[in-house]
């Protein structure tokens, strides 16, 4: 009878496997980002669609196109925080081009619903209203950082 116990699978891990596995991770969410644009978008169509609204030809009502853009950016958001989180952790490893992994993944995906939601909200409130929000919140991210720095 043998004493030797199995090793487990933390140790059977080489030391670098984690990192690693991140950033591949990582990797595989940001690319997926790009594949979830265009299933976002089906899936927003789809819905519409199955209420009777064609998308080509009329203006679905408020409600609605705030639940269709909400599928879009679920859709989208989800890989988009996946290597994000990935890729902050390989960095966090040793792994430099999770970084790198994160922000493509924030600026894709990120960018897709922080440009569709002001698109959205000027058919709800028309653009100079929109345009006056955009510069409240630029103002507030500004006054935020000074006090941050004079600190």
């Amino acid at each position: 009878m043998s004493s030797i116990q199995p090793a487990s699978r933390a140790h059977m891990d080489e030391p670098g496997a984690a990192p690693r596995r991140n950033l591949i991770l990582a990797w595989l969410s940001a690319w997926l980002v790009l594949v979830a644009i265009p299933i976002g978008r089906a899936a927003s169509v789809a819905f519409l669609d199955a209420r009777g609204y064609d998308v080509t030809t009329e203006t679905e009502p408020p409600g609605l196109g705030l639940v269709s853009f909400l599928l879009l950016a679920l859709i989208v958001l989800v890989p988009t925080a996946a290597a994000v989180w990935f890729g902050f952790r390989a960095s966090s490893e040793g792994q430099r081009s999770g970084r790198t992994a994160a922000t493509v993944a924030m600026v894709v995906g990120g960018g897709l619903v922080l440009l569709g939601l002001p698109l959205f909200l000027s058919r709800l409130l028309g653009w100079p209203l929109v345009l006056l929000g955009g510069a409240i919140i630029a103002a507030l991210i500004v006054v935020i950082r000074r006090r941050g720095r004079d600190a």
